[in-house]
Formats: C-alpha cells, sequence, structure tokens
C-alpha cells in the first residue's frame, strides 16, 4: 500500500477529510519552501502538493501563475523540486508528497530520468495537468513501476474507459476552466462513474468556496486548497 492509500484508508476509517495542501516550490523565494513544507505538516496536512514552477501554466489562474513566475525568477526548476523532497525526507518519511506541474519540464529530462530521480528522493505521486489521461499510458506504467501515484484531472467528458485504465487517484473536476478563476466551485460526481468506485458513498455534491490568497494580508503564496475523494 503506498504512502498516499494509507492516508486515504486511515482518514476514511476515522471518518475523516483529507487536507492536501498546495504550495508553489521557490515562492516566495527558494530558501523557505522546504520550512513551509514541514509547517503545513504541523499544520494539519495530509498530504503535501508541491507545485513545479513553468514558464506557461495554462491551467492555473492569476495567483498560481504569479507564484511560478517568482520562482522561476529565482531560478527554481524540476531538480530543485526533487531535491527539497528528498530534504524533507532526511525529517519527515511518512507525509506524502505530490509533484504538480507540467509535462515539459518533466520531458526535457526524460520520463525515464524523472521517475527514477523522483522515486530516489521519496515522491510520492505525480499531477501533470497536460497530460491527457489517453495519451499518457506509458508515463503511467512507469510511475506505478516505481510506486508513484499517478494522478490526473478528470471531467465528464473524458472517455470512461480511460478513467478506468489508467487513475490511480481521479480528481474530478465539474468545470472547464482557469485554476481560481471563480471563487465558488460545485464539485460534480457523474452518475456514470460510480459502478466503477463501488466503495464510494452515496452520489454527493461539494460546494466548496474557494478563497484566493490575494484577498488575505500577507500571504505571498497561494493558499491550501481543499481536495475530497470518495
Amino acid at each position: 500500500m503506498s504512502k498516499i492509500a494509507k492516508v486515504f484508508a486511515d482518514l476514511k476509517a476515522q471518518g475523516r477529510k483529507g487536507l492536501v495542501p498546495f504550495i508553489t516550490a521557490g515562492d516566495p523565494e527558494p530558501g523557505i519552501t522546504l520550512d513551509l513544507m514541514h509547517a503545513l505538516v504541523r499544520g494539519g496536512a495530509d498530504v503535501i502538493e508541491l507545485g513545479v514552477p513553468f514558464s506557461d501554466p495554462m491551467a492555473d489562474g492569476p495567483v498560481i501563475q504569479r507564484a511560478s513566475e517568482r520562482a522561476l525568477s529565482h531560478g527554481t526548476t524540476l531538480k530543485h523540486c526533487i531535491e527539497l523532497v528528498k530534504q524533507f525526507r532526511q525529517t519527515n518519511d511518512h507525509t506524502p508528497v505530490v509533484l504538480m506541474g507540467y509535462a515539459n519540464p518533466i520531458e526535457h529530462m526524460g520520463t525515464e530520468t524523472f521517475v527514477r530521480t523522483a522515486k530516489d528522493a521519496g515522491v510520492d505521486g505525480i499531477l501533470v495537468v497536460d497530460y491527457p489521461p489517453e495519451e499518457c499510458e506509458d508515463f503511467a506504467k512507469q510511475c506505478k513501476a516505481a510506486g508513484i501515484d499517478p494522478i490526473s484531472y478528470w471531467h465528464r467528458l473524458h472517455r470512461k474507459r480511460a478513467l478506468n485504465r489508467l487513475a490511480k487517484w481521479p480528481l474530478a473536476i465539474s468545470t472547464m476552466c482557469l485554476s481560481r478563476a471563480s471563487r465558488e466551485l460545485l464539485i460534480w460526481i457523474p452518475r456514470q462513474w460510480q459502478a466503477l468506485f463501488p466503495k464510494s458513498e452515496q452520489l454527493l455534491q461539494y460546494r466548496l468556496r474557494l478563497v484566493l490568497a490575494s484577498e488575505m494580508p500577507n500571504q505571498p503564496w497561494p493558499l491550501a486548497r481543499l481536495l475530497m475523494r470518495l
């Protein structure tokens, strides 16, 4: 059982929801990221989502775009992000860390090199925003073989067969829009997906109010986001 699977199993046994905070590596400056990761754990994080800065974050809104710009201005790269996880693992070997980013840096490094390096550093999951689920089978297989959970965004327009074949931890989204583009988001799980998750509870609707970091004083980095899994 992977670290991520164990966390969700424990949460389910305890009847709790999971808190998965997100920060962009290297923002507001590289020297503080490791301390932020440990602070998130002390603050109750069940899983940490560490954003890999990218110059063209097409699926993200202005908050994360600016975070990536600040991180890139300090020279933060994919290699630096993996090294941060390695340093984090020196004192924390139980909190799962998911790298969230885009395909270009991974393709530039090479998928095999990336997966091997990420495994050695202690990465537990990887979410690549612009890897279409139907086009990343080889990458997903490499991740699974290395013990890294591949995570995919899923919309009701995605083909059900791809969901059944590839998804380790599908993250359902309801709208085809930029992240943080709307303050209020309805998480909608299509009824036809119930058959793919026989252990799920009754079909539920969650309404989450998303608070932008720009609305909060003295918060230069994006606030944590709450991810829920049935």
